[in-house]
C-alpha cells in the first residue's frame, strides 16, 4: 500500500502562507534588519546625552543636517555645523575638580585626547543614524528608492589600516586640524602593560600576607582570588568573572594515568563570553558562548583554583554527596569501572554564586593590592588580559588563541601589544648565545612589579586628614547642613563632604607616594 505524503504547502494553506510572507516583508522594512543598535545601557545614556547637546544647536536643523551630510559629506558648507559643534563641545567640556592647593577647587577641561573626541563623534553618528537616517531609509525603501536609501549611511568602514566612509572625513579633520588648534593629545595617554606570572604571585601573596592593609571579608577575598586566577589563565574580561555560579564549575575525580591506584581532583570552569552583540549570535556561536577548560591541583596554594573551588563548595554544603571532607571526596567516592566521576551540585545551589563578587569590589581590591605591594603607577585590570594573551600567543595556535580570548587575530595584533616590545631584539640580531644568557633577564623585565617599593606610604596621616576637615569648602558645606531643615538635602550635603574628604585623601596619598619614590631613587644614585 502506497502512502501519499501530504505537501507541506497545500493549496488550502496558500492564503495563510501569503499572509505570513507579507507580514515578514512588512517587518523587514519596518525593522531594517540589523539597523537597530545593540548597546550597553551606559553607552546608550552617553549617546543620548551627546545627542541632546547636538539638538540644542542653533542655526541648523539638527535632523535635516544628517540627510544633507550623508548625501554631500565632502561639501565644506555641510561639514561646518558639525565641526563647530565638536569644537564647542571640546572647549566646554569643563568640570570642577577638587585640588589640594589653597584654591581648593579648579575648573579643568576633560576632553584632552583626540581619540576621546573621535569617540564623541562616533556616538553622535550612531545616534543620528538610528534617530534620523533609519527613518529616512525606511521611507525611501517603501517608495522603492533603494539606491537613494543606501546612500543614507554614515558608518565609516574599517578594514585593517584602511578607513573609508562619510563619517571618517570628520575623523580626519579631528586628527589633522582640530587637534593642533585645541592641543589635543594624539598619542595614547595609556601605555599597555602585561601582568606576568611573577606579578600575579606578588599580588596574591600580598592579598593574604598583608590582609590588615587590604581589608575585606574572607568570602570577598576568596572570590577576588578566584577571579584573578581565572583572568590570568584564560584572559577573560572581568565582566564575565563576576558572580560566577556553581553550575559554571565541574568538580571531578580522575584516576591518575601515571598511577591508576591514585586519584586526582580536576576543576573545569565554564566561563561565559561577554561583549557579543545579539546580531552576532548566529548558529556558529551556538557552541561558543562559553569557554571551558580543565585545571588540576597546583602544588602552590596561591595559584590553585581547585583548592578554592573545593573549599568554597564544602563551606556552602553545595555538593550532592554525603561526603563533606577533601579526604572523603577523593578516596571514599566509588569510581567503579569508570576513570572519571563528576561530583554533582545540589539542585538548589546551581544558580547561586560560588564566588560572589561585584566589579566595584574587584576594582577596589585590585587597586589596593597594587598600592600595598608598592607599584609606582596605577595599572588597569586589563593587564591581566594582555598578559594572558601574550602567554597563550607564545604557546598555542592563533586560532585557539582567538577562540579563548573571543576576538579576531587583527584585534589581538593591534590591541594586545605592550608599550615595550617583549622579546630581546638584540639577541635576534647577534645569535643564540645571547638568547640563552639573557632569557631570564628579559622575562624579569616584563614584570610590572619589578620597580615596586613596599616601603611607599599606603595611607595618609591623621594630622593631614584633620587639616582637610578645616578646608573652606568643607566648612561651607557644614554651614549649609546646619541651616537646612530638609533631611534629604542634609544627606546630599553629607555625601558631598565625604566625597571631598575621600578625594583629598586620594590626592594626598598619590602626592606622598610620588615624593617617596623620587627621594628613594635619588638616595640610590
Amino acid at each position: 500500500m502506497t502512502v501519499q505524503q501530504q505537501s507541506r504547502f497545500s493549496a488550502e494553506d496558500q492564503e495563510s502562507v501569503n499572509k505570513l510572507l507579507q507580514g515578514y516583508f512588512d517587518s523587514a522594512i519596518e525593522d531594517e534588519g540589523n539597523d537597530q543598535p545593540f548597546v550597553a545601557s551606559g553607552t546608550q545614556a552617553e549617546r543620548d546625552r551627546i545627542w541632546t547637546a547636538w539638538t540644542n544647536c542653533r542655526n541648523v536643523d539638527p535632523c535635516r543636517f544628517w540627510v544633507d551630510f550623508a548625501r554631500e559629506p565632502e561639501a565644506p558648507r555641510v561639514q561646518a555645523p558639525v565641526q563647530a559643534f565638536i569644537h564647542h563641545y571640546v572647549q566646554n567640556s569643563i568640570k570642577e575638580r577638587i585640588v589640594l592647593g589653597p584654591e581648593e577647587r579648579t575648573m579643568v577641561r576633560t576632553l584632552n585626547s583626540a581619540y576621546s573626541v573621535i569617540e564623541v563623534w562616533r556616538r553622535l553618528v550612531a545616534s543620528a543614524d538610528f534617530k534620523v537616517l533609519r527613518g529616512e531609509r525606511r521611507a525611501l525603501r517603501r517608495s522603492e528608492k533603494y539606491q537613494e536609501a543606501d546612500r543614507l549611511f554614515l558608518r565609516w568602514e574599517q578594514e585593517g589600516e584602511k578607513r573609508d566612509g562619510p563619517a571618517y572625513l570628520i575623523v580626519q579633520w579631528i586628527l589633522v586640524k582640530l587637534s593642533p588648534s585645541l592641543n589635543l593629545e594624539i598619542n595614547s595617554l595609556y601605555v599597555k602593560v602585561e601582568a606576568t606570572a611573577a606579578d600575579i604571585i606578588v599580588i596574591l601573596l600580598a592579598l593574604y600576607q598583608r590582609a590588615e592593609d587590604i581589608p575585606t571579608t574572607p568570602l570577598t577575598r576568596m572570590s577576588f582570588h578566584a577571579a584573578i586566577l581565572l583572568g590570568c589563565t584564560g584572559g577573560f574580561r572581568p565582566g564575565s568573572l563576576m558572580d560566577t555560579l556553581c553550575r559554571q564549575y565541574t568538580l571531578s575525580i580522575i584516576r591518575n594515568p601515571d598511577d591508576r591506584t591514585q586519584r586526582r581532583f580536576i576543576v573545569t570552569p565554564n566561563i561565559g563570553r561577554n561583549k557579543i552583540k545579539k546580531t552576532q549570535m548566529t548558529c556558529k556561536y551556538r557552541k561558543q558562548k562559553n569557554v571551558a577548560y580543565s585545571v588540576p591541583l597546583v602544588p602552590f596554594p596561591v595559584l590553585c583554583l581547585v583548592s578554592l573551588v573545593i573549599t568554597r563548595a564544602l563551606d556552602m554544603g553545595a555538593l550532592d554527596t554525603p561526603y563533606q571532607s577533601v579526604h572523603d571526596l577523593l578516596y571514599r567516592l566509588n569510581l567503579g569501572r569508570t576513570d572519571r566521576l563528576d561530583i554533582p551540585w545540589k539542585e538548589e545551589f546551581l544558580d547561586k554564586p560560588l564566588f560572589p563578587l561585584r566589579y566595584s569590589q574587584f576594582l577596589e581590591l585590585w587597586t589596593r593590592c597594587l598600592l600595598v605591594v608598592g607599584c609606582r603607577k596605577p595599572i588597569r585590570p586589563y593587564a591581566l588580559r594582555v598578559g594572558a594573551g601574550a602567554r597563550i600567543d607564545e604557546s598555542l595556535s592563533s586560532a585557539l588563541r582567538n577562540y579563548i580570548m573571543s576576538h579576531s587575530g587583527a584585534i589581538f595584533e593591534h590591541d594586545y601589544q605592550t608599550g615595550v616590545v617583549r622579546p630581546n631584539l638584540a639577541s635576534l640580531a647577534f645569535g643564540p648565545k645571547a638568547v640563552s644568557r639573557d632569557e631570564t633577564l628579559f622575562n624579569e623585565l616584563r614584570n610590572i612589579t619589578l620597580t615596586r617599593n613596599e616601603g611607599a606610604p599606603i595611607s595618609v596621616s591623621e594630622e593631614k586628614i584633620a587639616k582637610f576637615q578645616k578646608r573652606n569648602d568643607i566648612t561651607q558645606l557644614r554651614a549649609m547642613i546646619h541651616a537646612s531643615t530638609d533631611k534629604s538635602e542634609k544627606n546630599r550635603l553629607n555625601k558631598q563632604i565625604k566625597h571631598t574628604i575621600d578625594t583629598c585623601i586620594k590626592l594626598q596619598l598619590d602626592a606622598d607616594r610620588q615624593a617617596y619614590f623620587k627621594e628613594a631613587d635619588q638616595l640610590r644614585l
